[in-house]
């Protein structure tokens, strides 16, 4: 059996790849880290992120039962 693992320098091609398709993410690395930092030693978000997700999925279903109850009163 193989080693799984990869190759530093496809990794470093894959980055750099994508840093040329995608410039903002230089700037979007550092500014998740620096985020991440926040949270950690100041203050913790953790007892909202299951709140702000909890949120997020009942808009998605109440838009999802709209769009099921107009396909099915429509026709669509």
């Amino acid at each position: 059996m193989g080693k799984a693992g990869f190759k530093v320098e496809d990794v470093l091609e894959v980055f750099n790849h994508l840093l040329e398709e995608k410039p903002s993410f230089a700037f979007l690395i550092p500014l998740i880290l620096v985020c991440w930092g926040i949270e950690k030693w100041v203050f913790s978000f953790s007892n909202w992120v299951p709140l702000v997700v909890a949120i997020w999925a009942t808009f998605q279903a109440s838009l999802f039962a709209i769009f099921l109850s107009s396909v099915i009163c429509f026709g669509w």
